[in-house]
């Protein structure tokens, strides 16, 4: 069975070709990838009609055309994996991420707290009258 090459399918021997092809690809401004590349033009108009015209080459317009729907397909499988994990987190049940476990209770020390026996209450009562205490 023979493969048969859809057009564009195979990179260009001309690395500039290329390398314009691709950012072409990836929805680069025509006459910034056309500078990126390495091609010189001052002014903005010629660098646009430079580009259009090498656009116009059957080799070079397949080129991009192959390299965009590729890309566009790379989207849809990355968009349908993020798709899958967010339903996966939707339907997960919050508590199979989380784990309870048991510590001892420490104190400012460091020191792990000891149950406290509750403080005595005073059968008396302290009362301070103009400097002297007086307990009742």
């Amino acid at each position: 069975m023979l493969a048969i090459a859809s057009p564009g399918s195979r990179a260009l021997k001309n690395a500039k070709y290329e390398r314009y092809c691709r950012l072409r690809a990836s929805a680069q401004p025509r006459i910034q990838a056309y500078r990126e590349v390495g091609w010189g033009s001052r002014e903005d108009n010629v660098a646009y009609i430079n580009s259009c015209r090498l656009e116009r080459r059957p080799e070079i317009r397949d080129r991009i055309g192959y390299l965009t729907r590729q890309a566009e397909e790379l989207i849809a499988e990355k968009r349908q994996r993020i798709e899958e994990r967010l339903w996966a987190i939707h339907e997960a049940n919050i508590q199979d991420f989380f784990e309870t476990y048991s510590t001892i209770k420490r104190d400012h020390t460091g020191q792990p707290e000891t149950a406290r026996r509750p403080c005595r209450k005073a059968t008396s009562t302290m009362v301070a009258s103009r400097g002297a205490h007086v307990l009742l």
